[in-house]
């Protein structure tokens, strides 16, 4: 599937023990994505983080655990009208946690399907 030129980026931010129905919120959201159809998700671990509450997760570089949770980001490249539909769903999964943003993005190089 090609991607237009002009699309936007979603990206999910939430703690690796986030879940929701029993699976941890990042894979929700990557199995909804897969669902409908999305072009691609990938997602990130993180080495730190903290959010609203002020509690640090992840480790240090040296190491020594801050806790024992890491950030996790969830990314998705996608025309607006895709990510436009799957903001409710997200929005749904995540309930209270997380931070979610959509920003502008040009797209420059993407790979050639297979069999094309």
């Amino acid at each position: 599937m090609s991607l237009p030129e002009t699309c936007k980026r979603l990206s999910v931010y939430i703690g690796g023990h986030n879940r929701t129905n029993g699976l941890p919120m990042y894979e929700a959201v990557v199995m909804h994505a897969k669902q409908q159809g999305l072009s691609g998700v990938t997602v990130f671990t993180g080495l730190m983080s903290f959010g609203h509450l002020k509690l640090l997760e992840g480790e240090r570089l040296d190491g020594d655990k801050l806790s024992d949770e890491r950030p996790v980001l969830v990314q998705i490249v996608e025309s607006e009208e895709k990510i436009n539909e799957l903001l409710p769903e997200v929005k749904r999964v995540l309930g209270t946690h997380g931070l979610v943003t959509v920003e502008d993005v040009q797209v420059v190089h993407q790979a050639t399907p297979m069999g094309s």
